[in-house]
């Protein structure tokens, strides 16, 4: 096939979805979607339609913040080996919870809750999150302070998949679902504002925000549940006054962590009394 060819079945395609005609076909549900879901499909241009699923629940996002400096200040072998860690140990937090990471895209995860009791789930996966990078990545991995920002909404989301079907290895990285809609949006760019530092007044930094942000709806979604999930937990929640682009509520911030993770304070050594009988020479 040469170009032109291409340009005319690229085109011929895009005005068959395109047309009134091809529906979308959207399917509530209450569970995290994934890849084999039979209600989900690619375009049909023979049947003129794709099934889809709308869900709505939290959305959470992780990455690293400064992830360029790192790349640039450490060797390849070294970042591998962070990155990989980092990927597992976030992996297996957003799923401690209920939750399901549904993207990972270089140091930054999406995971996403079933609708039943999300928020706590959601605000539960981040503070667990945000305790193993202070003090099991970092402790860890003494040669860099590593810090994460992390960002949550809520809201209704559609769930497509995307791409093309190919033959052999190369078929699984040629499609994937996209989450459309703002909740999974707004907490990526939340993500982004988490754990950063702004400028300040004469030249001083401000303090950086708290590495963890969520929107107005999932801080009252969590309050109802607060008294029940926030045992073991230690930190203070307070409203954070910054913005990000598309939202325009309220934005909730702390750096909230689990009190297990936190190392004890090792007692004082004991001072033995001094013998008056002794003497130095």
């Amino acid at each position: 096939m040469n170009l032109a060819d291409l340009r005319e079945s690229l085109s011929e395609e895009m005005r068959a979805v395109m047309a009134p005609e091809f529906r979308v076909l959207p399917i509530e549900t209450t569970s995290a979607p994934n890849l084999e879901d039979p209600c989900i499909t690619y375009a049909n241009l023979d049947a003129r339609e794709m099934k889809c699923r709308t869900i709505e629940t939290c959305v959470l996002h992780i990455d690293i913040r400064q992830s360029t400096k790192l790349t640039l200040k450490h060797q390849l072998s070294t970042l591998a080996k962070l990155y990989s860690c980092f990927v597992r140990m976030m992996a297996r937090c957003g799923s401690y919870y209920g939750g399901q990471v549904r993207s990972i895209a270089g140091d930054r995860l999406m995971v996403v809750f079933d609708a039943e009791e999300c928020f706590p789930k959601a605000i539960n996966t981040a503070v667990l999150m945000n305790s193993v990078s202070r003090f099991v990545l970092n402790t860890n991995y003494p040669r860099n302070k590593v810090r994460c920002g992390i960002g949550i909404d809520y809201g209704k989301m559609f769930v497509i998949k995307a791409g093309v079907r190919r033959a052999g290895q190369d078929n699984a990285d040629y499609k994937s679902l996209v989450w459309l809609g703002r909740p999974a949006n707004i907490a990526s760019k939340l993500t982004d504002a988490a754990n950063q530092t702004y400028g300040g007044t004469c030249g001083a930094p401000s303090p950086p925000t708290p590495p963890i942000l969520v929107t107005e709806s999932v801080w009252k979604g969590y309050v109802r549940f607060r008294s029940a999930n926030a045992t073991g937990q230690v930190g203070k929640w307070c409203s954070i006054g910054i913005g990000v682009p598309g939202y325009f509520g309220k934005i909730h911030g702390g750096n909230i962590l689990n009190r297990v993770f936190i190392p004890r304070k090792q007692p004082p050594p004991k001072v033995v009394p001094k013998d008056p009988r002794l003497r130095w020479r």
